[in-house]
């Protein structure tokens, strides 16, 4: 897949194989997406033997956040930001404490069951450790709490989403908030 993606493009594609939960958590789950992203552009030419003319970050689900984050800390941290963003369905929330129309038909996806998310987000986050209160006022895992000082420093970001998405909603709102 990332062969033809490269050769559609006419470009570079470089895919990170992060760690996944359960064995990794937050904050380092967040974290390794970020120090990788970081490493490839400050020495990309010493790695790859290429210069990076135009970059672009993408990502789906849990992928599109990671991309959100990394964009938020290259700002944060004065390094080079991407260019522009392709997001696909992506999860703008970790923590799902109210359920928006589009995510309530994930309680009837044969597939991806609410429980499933309810138990990924709590292995992830291991909330049996913490009170969930301690996670609401934190922009990783809530972009919507993103101050927009970053926001207003955010490249072109296409998101894509499907009709019945259970992510739907939050990919609306986060076109939303971006603009």
């Amino acid at each position: 897949m990332i062969f033809s993606f490269s050769n559609t493009l006419n470009s570079i594609v470089i895919g990170i194989d992060y760690k996944l939960a359960p064995i990794s958590k937050f904050p380092d789950i967040f974290d390794e997406n970020y120090k990788v992203y970081r490493k490839i552009v400050q020495n990309c030419e010493k790695l790859f033997g290429f210069k990076i003319n135009k970059l672009a970050l993408s990502g789906d689900s849990c992928g599109g956040h990671f991309c959100l984050n990394i964009l938020k800390n290259c700002i944060k941290d004065n390094i080079k930001k991407p260019d522009g963003l392709l997001l696909i369905y992506p999860s703008t929330r970790v923590i799902f404490d109210n359920m928006s129309p589009s995510f309530g038909m994930s309680c009837r996806d044969p597939l991806i069951q609410i429980s499933l998310l309810g138990h990924t987000q709590n292995t992830v986050l291991e909330l049996e450790k913490f009170k969930l209160e301690n996670y609401h006022d934190q922009d990783t895992l809530n972009f919507f709490l993103t101050d927009s000082s970053i926001i207003k420093q955010f490249p072109k970001t296409y998101i894509i989403v499907a009709t019945n998405d259970p992510l739907k909603d939050e990919s609306y709102m986060l076109a939303d908030f971006l603009l």
